[in-house]
């Protein structure tokens, strides 16, 4: 039930005019975040679960990407997103690092 309910996910994301790259990166993303939730339907999905596993995550651009996925899901199914959820999603997202941040130039 889990993967119908992330194959509809994945048919709206299409149908919404995204493209079809963006569409299965966020399917795969969603599906790494509820991954070890055992869960017969998504409107029963452990958001505090996923919050833990965003917070694992240590680069920006991919948590950017996780995030995406992870609030057009919940747009998706009907979980409210309030103003606490969006202030602390924020705030996980100060304290990622820049991917490249640490490398240096080539000298030629």
């Amino acid at each position: 039930m889990k993967y119908n309910t992330l194959q509809d996910y994945r048919d709206s994301l299409l149908a919404s005019g995204l493209s079809p790259a963006t569409a299965s990166t966020y399917y795969k993303a969603m599906a790494l975040l509820i991954a070890d939730q055992h869960i017969l339907d998504c409107q029963n999905i452990e958001v505090s679960k996923v919050l833990e596993k965003l917070r694992a995550i240590e680069h920006k651009a991919d948590y950017s990407k996780y995030k995406n996925a992870f609030l057009k899901f919940a747009d998706f199914i009907g979980i409210e997103v309030n103003q606490a959820m969006r202030s602390e999603l924020d705030t996980m997202r100060a304290q990622k690092k820049n991917k490249y941040r640490d490398l240096q130039p080539v000298s030629l």
